[in-house]
């Protein structure tokens, strides 16, 4: 029996293990979710889970201020799941739901944002911001940037300039 879509998620796996710059535990853990959801998904028997919109204003709002205030550190779905008093599955549905996308891409655009911040105004060198702003280095910030804003932190000087 063969599974296109356990193979991709396998392979994301490897690739991260194997990564130069691996993109940290937060995208691990969520392909390990994925994992464990797409098994649940086609070999489990189907249980309708109850219906929720989201999270709660309140825990929406600890989880966002934890990521605000920890940026720099190298966040797990665990953890901020813990945040929220939910286990990690339920916590990522529920993110996604309240916020319109995954926690890892929504952790990202904020580490983009506070970079950002940190190149205008220009008191420290782009090795520290992306340190500062929990970048694995200053090329994952970089692409990162480059992806969320469409332009390189350089790119991002010259304009200010």
């Amino acid at each position: 029996m063969r599974d296109p879509q356990l193979e991709h998620i396998l392979w994301a796996l490897l690739a991260e293990l194997e990564a130069d710059e691996p993109l940290g535990r937060l995208y691990a853990d969520s392909l390990g979710l994925a994992l464990g959801a797409h098994l649940l998904r086609r070999y489990a028997p189907v249980v309708a889970p109850p219906s929720q919109n989201g999270l709660t204003k309140r825990r929406l709002a600890r989880v966002t201020e934890y990521i605000r205030e920890h940026l720099s550190h190298d966040l797990s779905l665990t953890e901020l799941a813990g945040i929220a008093a939910l286990s990690p599955s339920h916590f990522k549905s529920l993110f996604k739901q309240s916020v319109g996308m995954p926690v890892h891409q929504y952790v990202i655009e904020r580490r983009v944002e506070r970079a950002t911040e940190l190149l205008i105004a220009g008191t420290l060198p782009p090795s520290e911001v992306a340190l500062q702003a929990g970048f694995a280095n200053q090329s994952h910030m970089a692409r990162c940037m480059r992806r969320v804003t469409g332009l390189t932190p350089s790119a991002l000087m010259r304009d200010v300039s």
